[in-house]
């Protein structure tokens, strides 16, 4: 809760103590603090409170307000057991299960060993500056960007297609397990 508005709920307290209505004290405190300070309903509803003697100017804890999660907690739960779902990292911290998605794929975002750059079909630029930044860096690898060409787009097609389906049907634990089943995969295409 701000200063700002435990000092109003104070302000509201003490003018509903003095006995003056919601619409006059919405009006009050709009003139003194600005035309956006508290809305109107919000005063009825503190007024209605005060009515039914809660005086408590504090929020309540509500369902939909966030906890308070230590990560290092969910990474460790996650790193412990990688292949876990979402559903059963949330279930043991008692958290939402966004909350463990989130965490799940920001633990794979993190732990990666090398960098990723995306390809496009455009052609990259070649200045010098580039180039030779792009040498200095360890870990990258520059490749020859290919040549654009719309009769090589439809076998493209189909044949990520069939390797999404085909990966979809496995359970890999690590990296080595998925290029093992890639080669064995393509190896089993025909090469026309």
């Amino acid at each position: 809760m701000s200063v700002q508005s435990s000092l109003i709920r104070e302000l509201m307290l003490d003018k509903f103590e003095l006995s003056h209505n919601a619409a006059e004290e919405s009006k009050n405190i709009c003139c003194a603090k600005g035309e956006v300070a508290v809305d109107f309903h919000i005063v009825t509803r503190w007024f209605k409170k005060f009515r039914w003697g809660c005086k408590n100017l504090d929020d309540q804890a509500r369902s939909g307000m966030r906890k308070t999660v230590d990560s290092e907690v969910v990474l460790q739960a996650i790193e412990a057991n990688p292949a876990c779902g979402t559903r059963s990292v949330s279930g043991k911290l008692g958290l939402s299960q966004m909350y463990a998605i989130v965490q799940q794929k920001y633990l794979a975002l993190v732990s990666r060993k090398r960098i990723l750059l995306q390809q496009d079909n455009t052609r990259p630029d070649t200045a010098q500056t580039t180039r030779n930044k792009l040498q200095e860096l360890e870990g990258i690898n520059l490749m020859p960007h290919p040549a654009y060409s719309p009769n090589l787009a439809p076998p493209d097609h189909y044949l990520f297609q069939s390797t999404v389906h085909f990966l979809r049907s496995g359970y890999f634990m690590n990296q080595e397990e998925v290029e093992a089943s890639e080669n064995g995969f393509f190896a089993s295409k025909n090469k026309n």
